[in-house]
């Protein structure tokens, strides 16, 4: 995936992104009421490939990935280990299915267990992220503390109401979480590089 602008017929940059579209729709109406989420697809139930496969202290099964996300093409977004002890920060150079392969093998990698290796994905942007929220419900959106997992502290910067956009022009997508005071069945979260008018 080209994360570049691209060039015109005169080779001056333009405003059009080469590569993959970033972004996608979420369906957050499975999630507790005021919890935070990061909006980034995240988990804590990775796990190592056999040891036997090429490159395999490169790769990782992230098992399901989330419905907005399951089509995309993931190659050139980030993956954060988010393990106490492994926290690193990598780049996804392949994946099929659910399995990443990465750009640099993962550091001290025979430490890491084999299972419950806890992760977030997120794409790095030429353009400030947009998210429109649809349904009934205000959704509150923060900034995470944590380089961990958990969300144990999280900041708040603002509510967006139904039918309104939080426009957030911050490289640090892995650290935006949001949460629903009450969570409805209409409620949709539209994501990406694009804004919905």
């Amino acid at each position: 995936m080209s994360n570049a602008f691209t060039r015109d017929a005169n080779a001056r940059v333009s405003s059009i992104r080469g590569g993959s579209v970033i972004g996608g729709k979420y369906d957050p109406s499975g999630l507790t009421a005021n919890t935070w989420y990061r909006l980034m697809p995240s988990g804590n139930n990775a796990q190592k490939v056999a040891a036997t496969v090429a490159d395999f202290d490169r790769q990782l099964n992230l098992g399901t990935l989330r419905s907005d996300i399951s089509n995309a093409s993931l190659i050139g977004w980030r993956l954060k280990i988010l393990n106490t002890g492994y926290q690193q920060s990598h780049v996804i150079f392949e994946h099929t299915g659910g399995v990443v392969r990465l750009e640099s093998p993962i550091r001290h990698f025979a430490g890491l267990g084999s299972t419950g290796i806890e992760y977030v994905i997120y794409p790095e942007v030429l353009n400030p992220l947009v998210v429109y929220c649809a349904g009934a419900n205000t959704v509150e959106f923060g900034r995470s503390e944590d380089e961990a997992y958990s969300l144990s502290k999280v900041d708040a910067i603002g509510d967006v109401d139904p039918g309104k956009m939080l426009v957030f022009p911050y490289a640090a997508l892995d650290k935006l979480c949001f949460r629903y005071a009450t969570v409805g069945s209409t409620d949709r979260l539209s994501w990406g590089e694009h804004y919905i008018a």
